[in-house]
């Protein structure tokens, strides 16, 4: 038996032949009629703007309408006058939304005590997300949505169904709206809440032993994928689950004990399904959210599922913030938690559509595949010394990150298996540091970096290596590299990843790091990255380089340009090279960059004032010249390039979070005491119609939604977070990129929403009569900063088409200040 819907209805069986809008006009003769009440209940007004869906299912449709109260619902059920048939359980497949050229299928599963409707609901405004947003959010406006319905209810005693019986109705329920071959190859995700997630685990791994059946036909499972929300793959970690159980079924009849055994903590069912999972031949792309508050049901209040709960074979759940174990599930519009799940969704999509019309074995290997860079001889045995990491420069600098490094290292060297991450932005010696960090190693230990084939020497001595490579196959050349590390000379390997931004699918990066291995140093970009708690964590910092160092890099590479380059030219003068070291703000490939631009292309005229009139030329409003130095490449990476890697990495590359970095590129993000440039997107109230501010949705956005586009910067190192209570700081070279990057008409649009809203803020918020130099606003570092960057591209204040009142305000500021 299925927990019944609160206010809304399924209406099934209807014939083909009805089209929508008859539809439509059933529902709101339904919702619009006034209900009168009784001795011990009120009258209910009716509402002639029924939400409903409709949809093809099977030969006909399938349609949901929701009523305005519980007693409209009642008589909807037996009076309709119709011959569809109606009822409130959502048992097995309803399907709320089928696009004519579906490329998807979405199936929803509820959990405990759950209805496939209600589940889904938001409390705050009704909105049953499946069925009123995600149809509206690319790319799943040409998805198939659905929901399935199972008796879940912990006090019906007289279904003694379980977990088997329902993945197996699960998978016949989809199966059977899935027959044209079309269908058949249409990649399917299903969204599971809670016990739901459990079901649906267990339906995979049906599908996979008995896939030959003929009532899955319907299903591949190299097509399938999950997003799991609070699912306790684990039980719980309280001692006292049941209690729980008995607390949600307190005032029911009694609880099923089979349901409670399946989540009891340790339980078997659930450990021998987990590893079931992790072992099938096609393990489908899944991901897991975990509520981070707790939840209140009667006299309790607790984290119910946590992350470790959450989490299931390697894949490390993922939390989602301000909800608890009911609402995890439940979205009232587009943002908040909505948008988490849909950058989810779409991910596990992607990977779904690759691997339609595929033919042979899916591979879970992490790539690129590792080397040996150099394996020094144990004194009995036998081995070999590979080309490995190709020869470096001396590196400058970095003396302080190198010794906590090497310090880690030693201290963990007899310990457990440890991690570490060396971050930064792109450009600032993350690769150089790793480098430097292998070769200080290469005569102590096996150094394996993650770039090629090199490892089979062990076993193929003297023989064609790249024939024997290409012949491998990918499973072959992991598995064979495993066996390698856990071999005696391989104990205190160290094995590097460099770029584990550069592993593009979430589960190749999780894969990433061999379980074999003990020691493991990576780079990233993304400071808040980690693979698992099983191995001890630790993270160095890149941050700018020393103003001492920076003028030794720049001495050293302006050494290895040219012998015949003239000793008296200005690039010899300390006072000119310190000026290029200010300039690049102790960013290595900046500095290296800069000193091979001078010598390479401004010195062609006038040799001896290039060093000089390369500083000029950054101060300068020529922006022209400034754009190709930040697209300089001599060879290596430009500026530009780096900076583009990082905007490729954000989740959506031209989203929210860009246009949050284009604003941040023209207004003051540095000051002195209190002052913080966060205040400008979190504490201004000007009003942002979208006639005026073309970014509006952001400018207008709450506090949640600017702290989950601050967080996207931070996973690509935009910008860096020295202390978690302080604001973020900015390169000034990555704002320098993000200002060219944008174009003009960008520049012009994005410091006329800034000045209108810092004229709005300074005014009328903030009181003051007119803006002045001496104000002492908290918005005027804004308004002088914009102003400035405006001019170094040659925009002029008429260029912004200001308001005249607001335009005489900057003019006049513009002439004091």
């Amino acid at each position: 038996m299925s927990k019944v819907s609160s206010t809304t209805v399924r209406v099934m069986e209807i014939p083909s032949d009805v089209e929508q809008s008859e539809f439509a006009t059933v529902a709101k003769l339904l919702t619009s009629r006034s209900l009168a009440g009784g001795w011990f209940s009120s009258s209910k007004s009716g509402d002639d703007k029924p939400v409903i869906s409709f949809a093809t299912q099977y030969d006909g449709h399938a349609g949901t309408i929701t009523l305005p109260s519980e007693k409209h619902k009642k008589l909807a059920l037996v009076s309709h006058a119709t011959q569809w048939k109606f009822d409130d359980g959502f048992q097995g497949i309803t399907v709320l939304s089928s696009p004519v050229d579906s490329d998807l299928d979405i199936c929803a599963v509820h959990g405990l005590d759950g209805n496939a409707f209600d589940t889904w609901v938001a409390k705050t405004n009704n909105k049953m997300w499946l069925r009123d947003i995600l149809p509206t959010s690319k790319p799943f406006d040409k998805a198939r949505i659905m929901t399935f319905g199972y008796s879940s209810q912990l006090s019906d005693r007289a279904d003694l169904s379980g977990v088997s019986e329902w993945a197996h109705h699960l998978l016949t329920s989809m199966s059977s709206v899935r027959q044209t071959p079309d269908e058949k190859l249409r990649p399917i995700i299903l969204i599971c809440h809670s016990m739901g997630g459990i079901v649906a685990r267990q339906a995979m791994i049906r599908l996979n032993e008995y896939s030959h059946r003929s009532e899955y036909k319907g299903i591949d499972l190299k097509l399938c994928g999950i997003l799991f929300l609070s699912t306790p793959h684990s039980g719980s970690t309280d001692a006292d689950w049941n209690n729980f159980l008995v607390n949600i079924a307190q005032i029911t009849m009694g609880i099923r004990p089979e349901i409670v055994n399946s989540l009891r903590s340790f339980n078997p069912l659930s450990a021998e399904a987990q590893e079931d999972f992790a072992n099938m031949k096609h393990q489908p792309p899944f991901d897991a959210f975990y509520e981070t508050q707790r939840t209140k049901i009667a006299k309790l209040n607790r984290h119910i599922v946590t992350r470790q709960s959450a989490s299931l074979a390697g894949q490390i759940a993922s939390p989602m913030l301000g909800v608890d174990h009911s609402t995890i599930c439940k979205f009232d519009s587009k943002i908040g938690g909505f948008i988490q799940l849909a950058d989810k969704l779409r991910h596990i999509r992607d990977i779904l559509m690759n691997n339609v019309g595929r033919i042979g074995p899916e591979v879970n290997a992490w790539l690129p595949l590792p080397i040996a860079m150099n394996c020094f001889k144990p004194p009995d045995k036998r081995f070999f010394e590979g080309l490995g990491l190709n020869q470096r420069n001396k590196m400058t600098g970095r003396e302080s990150e190198l010794k906590s490094l090497k310090d880690i290292l030693q201290s963990y060297q007899k310990e457990g298996k440890i991690a570490v991450s060396i971050t930064g932005i792109g450009g600032i010696g993350k690769t150089a540091t790793l480098l430097e960090i292998a070769h200080q190693n290469a005569d102590e230990r096996n150094i394996f970096f993650c770039i090629g084939p090199e490892y089979l020497l062990k076993e193929y001595r003297g023989q064609d290596l790249q024939g024997i490579w290409s012949n491998e196959s990918a499973e072959d050349k992991v598995r064979k590299f495993k066996i390698w590390l856990k071999d005696p000379e391989n104990a205190n390997a160290l094995f590097l990843l460099d770029d584990m931004d550069g592993i593009q699918l979430l589960e190749h990066r999780e894969n990433a790091f061999p379980d074999e291995a003990k020691t493991i140093l990576y780079t990233t970009r993304n400071p808040v990255f980690h693979k698992d708690s099983i191995r001890s964590r630790h993270k160095v910092r890149l941050s700018a380089m020393e103003e001492g160092d920076t003028l030794k890099l720049i001495e050293g590479i302006r050494s290895q340009e040219r012998d015949d380059y003239d000793k008296d030219a200005d690039l010899y003068d300390r006072a000119t090279l310190l000026e290029i070291a200010k300039a690049v703000q102790g960013h290595p490939l900046a500095a290296s960059n800069a000193v091979k631009y001078v010598i390479r292309v401004v010195s062609q005229y006038k040799e001896a004032t290039a060093g000089q009139r390369f500083v000029e030329m950054l101060k300068s409003n020529k922006y022209e010249d400034r754009c190709r130095f930040l697209d300089y490449r001599p060879d290596s990476a430009s500026l530009m390039e780096t900076f583009k890697v990082s905007q490729e990495r954000l989740p959506k590359p031209n989203g929210q979070a860009l246009a949050m970095t284009n604003f941040l590129s023209l207004i003051e993000t540095e000051g002195e005491g209190d002052f913080d440039f966060r205040e400008f997107f979190f504490e201004h109230s000007c009003p942002v119609p979208p006639k005026e501010f073309p970014d509006h949705e952001l400018l207008a956005s709450g506090s949640l939604h600017l702290n989950e586009l601050f967080s996207e910067l931070e996973k690509v190192s935009f910008g860096e977070r020295v202390q978690s209570s302080k604001p973020f700081q900015f390169h000034p070279l990555w704002l320098e990129c993000t200002r060219h990057s944008m174009g003009q008409k960008g520049r012009i649009r994005y410091a006329r929403q800034i000045l209108l809203i810092c004229y709005h803020t300074i005014i009328v918020d903030h009181g003051n009569i007119n803006i002045t130099a001496n104000c002492g606003d908290s918005f005027l570092p804004h308004v002088r900063k914009c102003l400035q960057v405006c001019k170094s591209f040659r925009i002029e204040l008429d260029d912004l088409k200001l308001p005249g009142n607001i335009l005489k305000g900057f003019r006049d500021f513009e002439m004091i200040d």
